[in-house]
């Protein structure tokens, strides 16, 4: 059985950022659009 489009894995943060995570900078809204 294929997997539906979109699907996401659950995946641990410690599975993908090992040593951590640092934000340097600041965050903000992300307003351009991408259609598929």
């Amino acid at each position: 059985m294929a997997m539906p489009r979109g699907y996401r894995f659950a995946v641990p943060f410690e599975v993908v950022f090992p040593k951590g995570l640092v934000l340097v900078g600041e965050l903000g809204p992300d307003n351009e659009y991408q259609s598929r």
